[in-house]
């Protein structure tokens, strides 16, 4: 019997266990890592973390701009 052989299976086992521990790229993935950029506090958070987080930020924009809104229309009628 060969020995080299005999290590085929704990070799593909070791490369199958390296393949896992690498980080897999997928374009959603890039997307979540964009908008963690964006969004203030987004570093580090799971997508659902993120995505609430995205939804407040979002609707304390919606809010900062009415306001503004409404400001500019009682300065300027």
């Amino acid at each position: 019997m060969d020995k080299s052989c005999s290590r085929c299976p704990r070799q593909k086992r070791r490369i199958l266990q390296q393949k896992r521990k690498k980080k897999i790229n997928t374009p959603i993935q890039a997307k979540l890592r964009e908008l963690q950029t964006l969004i203030p506090g987004g570093e580090g958070l799971m997508a659902d973390e993120l995505f609430t987080l995205t939804a407040n930020y979002i609707s304390k924009l919606k809010l900062q701009v009415l306001l503004l809104h409404t400001f500019s229309n009682m300065c300027m009628p």
